[in-house]
């Protein structure tokens, strides 16, 4: 009898992912940069873009790019560049009690990531972009999840950029009493200089998650990159997101970028 009710569970729940994913599907053809809502296993699932809305659900959901090891049901989690909150929402269906601190500096995606996420026990919504310095930068909307700081302007100009607030990584490191458990770092370019900045703070974060981005008119900062995360004891894994199957004849940027990689780094156990 037990296995009968065991049975029915697991039948109902493949039932419910195998429709979720079909919404989510289906967010595919819905027009660019337009905004909606759908129905989700754990509640409805604001966006404001359903292509890159389906793309990210696929990757956390599907391929489980966030998932980590850990023997505690409330870790802590820090997520850089948190969009509408797709990675939060994983981790709270992940775990029972999972401490969140999440931060978005786009204002119109924070408020769908408020919408998705603000009312969840544990989880604490930052409206600011994680930089080298604090203070303020501006930020270049793109309606999607591509959006960018851009360091060298402080002031809003044109009609996508906005000034936000910036804060350091290390600062929201040293704020938690407790050791890291996960950090995502998925900033549109910031990344090698916010990991250099809190460089001496890492020693904190057990699993690391950091998207990197090569923009084609830019220098490349990956080895900086790789010699930080190296030299605070990780041992990585890149996964190619952008690539080209012949990149000595063309390689096709996408979003101005020409490198996207992911990056998984885990503590090196000694």
């Amino acid at each position: 009898m037990i296995d009968f009710w065991i049975n029915a569970i697991r039948q109902r729940n493949l039932e419910a992912l195998g429709v979720e994913s079909f919404r989510m599907h289906r967010l595919r053809r819905k027009p660019r940069w337009t905004a909606g809502v759908v129905k989700m296993r754990d509640g409805e699932l604001h966006y404001v873009d359903g292509a890159s809305a389906q793309s990210a659900w696929h990757a956390i959901y599907q391929e489980h790019l966030y998932d980590f090891p850990t023997a505690s049901q409330s870790p802590v989690i820090i997520d850089c560049g948190a969009n509408i909150g797709l990675a939060v929402r994983y981790w709270l269906s992940r775990f029972n009690s999972p401490v969140i601190t999440a931060i978005e500096p786009d204002p119109a995606i924070f408020a769908v990531l408020e919408q998705n996420c603000g009312m969840r026990q544990g989880v604490k919504l930052l409206q600011a972009a994680v930089a080298e310095t604090a203070g303020t930068a501006t930020f270049r909307s793109s309606g999607d999840d591509a959006g960018h700081l851009n360091l060298e302007r402080k002031d809003a100009i044109g009609p996508n950029e906005v000034t936000v607030e910036t804060i350091r990584l290390s600062e929201l490191i040293r704020e938690i009493d407790r050791p890291i458990d996960f950090l995502k770092i998925d900033i549109e370019g910031a990344e090698t200089l916010v990991l250099k900045e809190a460089s001496h703070e890492l020693g904190r974060v057990q699993n690391l998650f950091v998207e990197y981005h090569g923009y084609e008119h830019s220098l490349p900062t990956l080895h900086d990159l790789l010699t930080t995360i190296s030299d605070c004891g990780f041992r990585y894994h890149l996964v190619p997101e952008l690539w080209s199957r012949s990149p000595f004849r063309q390689i096709q940027p996408d979003a101005g970028m020409d490198q996207r990689i992911n990056l998984c780094a885990t503590r090196v156990r000694k």
